[in-house]
C-alpha cells in the first residue's frame, strides 16, 4: 500500500467516524429533548417550578435510564458492526423498530424504577401510565415521523 493510499484510507475512516459521531449525537439529543419536554410539561401541569436544576433533578432517573438503554443498544450495534460499517450503528438508532421501542421501554421502566427505588419519588399508577404513553409517543414518534418524511422525500 502506498503512502497516498494509506492517507486516503485514513481520511475515509476519519470522515466516516466523524459522520457517525455527529449523526449519533443528533439522535441522542433528540431523545434527551423528549425526556426534558416530558419532565417540563409534567412539572408545569402540576404548578412545579421550571428552574433548570429542578427539571434536571426530576429528569435524572429517566436520563440515566435513557443513557443505559443507549449504552446497551449502541454497544451491541458497534460490536456487530465492527466487521462492516460504523454508519449502520447510528442510522439504526433512529429506527422506530426495534431501537426506538427498546429505548422507550427501557427509559420508561428503568426510569420509573430508579425514580422510586433510588430517588425516593412516587410512582402512582396514573404517573406510570402517563410516563409510558408520553415517552412512547416521543421516543418512537419522532423516529416514525422522520422515517415517513424520508420515505416521502424519496418518492
Amino acid at each position: 500500500m502506498s503512502l497516498t493510499s494509506a492517507r486516503e484510507t485514513s481520511r475515509a475512516i476519519d470522515n466516516g467516524a466523524v459522520r457517525w459521531s455527529r449523526g449519533l449525537a443528533w439522535v441522542a439529543l433528540a431523545d434527551v429533548a423528549v425526556v426534558l419536554v416530558f419532565v417540563s410539561t409534567g412539572r408545569s401541569s402540576h404548578d412545579e417550578g421550571l428552574a433548570i436544576g429542578s427539571i434536571l433533578a426530576t429528569a435524572a432517573p429517566f436520563l440515566l435510564a435513557l443513557a443505559g438503554g443507549w449504552g446497551v443498544l449502541t454497544g451491541l450495534r458497534v460490536k456487530s458492526a465492527l466487521g462492516s460499517s460504523w454508519a449502520g450503528s447510528w442510522t439504526r438508532m433512529r429506527a422506530p423498530w426495534p431501537e426506538g421501542v427498546a429505548l422507550w421501554l427501557v427509559t420508561a421502566a428503568l426510569g420509573l424504577t430508579l425514580r422510586n427505588l433510588v430517588f425516593g419519588k412516587g410512582t402512582a399508577a396514573s404517573f406510570v401510565v402517563v410516563a409510558f404513553v408520553v415517552l412512547g409517543v416521543g421516543l418512537v414518534g419522532w423516529r416514525a415521523a422522520l422515517g415517513a418524511a424520508r420515505r416521502r422525500a424519496q418518492g
